[in-house]
């Protein structure tokens, strides 16, 4: 018996060596040489005295439990690797999985180009300035407002913004259900990027230029409307109290004073808007064209204040410098 066995494992150990020079498939040796060569052992066996029953049962098992085959395997494997770790390797691989796999990585190369490639038509007919996307959603072709869609998710443009909600009222179902899924999309950037600078702001609470890059964020996440009244409310405070920390920590911050000017503007606080633009003015002075911004701000802060005389003051003289 133990001869039997020595002798199946020596005659697959044998082919599959030869199998390695013929160059021929792996998984061809495990579903027909390796069969074969145990009936061909077993009937040498058999003429040579061994008992029929113990024949049947050596072949039973080698077919349904394939242990002598697998050991052979791992034999070849193991003086393979001893030899040469990258003969072997390409053997496994070219044999039996490079054809298949080879197969599979064209296919599915072929498909992504051909995505791609569709991705790039509909592009191509895009405009490249936002200002054109206007009369994309003006027109009847709901595959191209859909293409214009898909690219202006990308962005976080105020035009972007304004463009995707004229498309929210487009009598297509479909074009206004994307649309109002880009907008969720630029709306998710914006919180996450508000989330990543206050993670930053935990590491460093004494960074000026942290608070400012927060109080921004949600400044500019305010102007894009995209929140209800409330939220956006909230959005706005939070804006000017980094700023106003912003300060605190960098007296000298010029846009840090601006941005405070006008957020009291945007909230109708014109009595602090005079007040801020007082305390910030010799600052304001250093950058001309923030300075002249606050200076508009503050003439209309005295517009609805209906301090007459100081507005229509401020009116002529910016028409002297004009």
């Amino acid at each position: 018996m133990t001869k039997l066995i020595c002798s199946l494992f020596l005659f697959k150990t044998i082919s599959l060596v030869l199998f390695r020079v013929l160059a021929l498939e792996l998984n061809l040796w495990l579903c027909i040489a390796s069969p074969l060569i145990s009936v061909f052992v077993l009937l040498v066996f058999y003429k040579g005295g061994v008992e029929k029953s113990r024949m049947v049962l050596v072949f039973l098992l080698d077919l349904f439990l394939p242990i002598i085959g697998m050991l052979s395997v791992l034999v070849f494997y193991i003086f393979s690797r001893k030899v040469s770790d990258s003969e072997f390797e390409g053997f496994i691989v070219d044999t039996f999985f490079e054809k298949s796999y080879r197969d599979y990585s064209l296919e599915i190369d072929g498909k992504i180009a051909s995505i791609n490639q569709k991705i790039v038509e509909k592009w191509e007919k895009l405009p490249t300035d936002l200002a054109s996307y206007g009369e994309i959603f003006m027109s009847g072709n709901n595959q191209l407002k859909l293409s214009a869609i898909e690219r202006l998710s990308r962005t976080t443009s105020k035009e972007s913004v304004t463009l995707l909600k004229m498309a929210l009222k487009d009598p297509s179902y479909e074009v206004s259900y994307f649309a109002n899924g880009a907008l969720d999309k630029i709306e998710k950037r914006f919180i996450d990027h508000i989330h990543d600078i206050s993670k930053s702001i935990s590491l460093y609470p004494h960074s000026s230029d942290l608070l400012f890059d927060r109080a921004t964020a949600y400044l500019k996440f305010y102007k894009y409307d995209l929140l209800d009244g409330l939220t956006s409310q909230r959005f706005l405070e939070k804006s000017l109290y980094d700023f106003l920390s912003s300060i605190q920590l960098n007296t000298t911050s010029v846009e840090s004073y601006y941005r405070v000017i006008e957020i009291y503007y945007l909230k109708g606080q014109y009595q602090l808007v005079l007040s801020f633009f007082e305390k910030a003015k010799n600052l304001l002075c250093e950058k001309e064209m923030l300075y002249e911004k606050a200076l508009s701000l503050k003439t209309k802060a005295f517009y609805y204040l209906n301090q007459k005389e100081e507005y229509y003051q401020l009116v002529t003289n910016e028409e002297g410098r004009k």
